[in-house]
């Protein structure tokens, strides 16, 4: 991965996990706000941007909030908010599979969002 100062109007501050992006940055944006820019190849960007429009009507405490999206140079970029926590891959490679009363929590909680 490259190193990048920044992705738009984002200034990076450092790698996060990819996940299914090609690259992803933890970054803050010009009033200092914590974000994740996330960057993808994307074969259709009108799709894209149809997508992203949708995602960021949605509102809801148990998700990420997208706050903006574009292209740099080849790649489309996503940024969301940064989102204090672990995620499940981590759960389950620090302590095994978590159990069953968690599983259903954590099942809830993306039910509700």
């Amino acid at each position: 991965m490259a190193e990048r100062e920044s992705v738009g109007a984002y200034r990076v501050t450092g790698p996060v996990p990819t996940g299914r992006a090609l690259e992803a940055y933890a970054a803050v944006d010009a009033y200092g706000n914590a974000l994740v820019v996330k960057l993808l190849a994307v074969d259709d960007r009108e799709r894209f941007f149809a997508q992203m429009r949708a995602i960021a009507a949605l509102d809801h405490p148990n998700l990420a909030r997208v706050l903006d999206w574009g292209v740099e140079g080849e790649l489309s970029y996503v940024v969301s908010e940064a989102i204090e926590g672990t995620d499940l891959a981590s759960l389950v490679a620090l302590g095994g599979p978590p159990a069953a009363s968690v599983v259903a929590d954590l099942g809830a909680q993306a039910a509700a969002a």
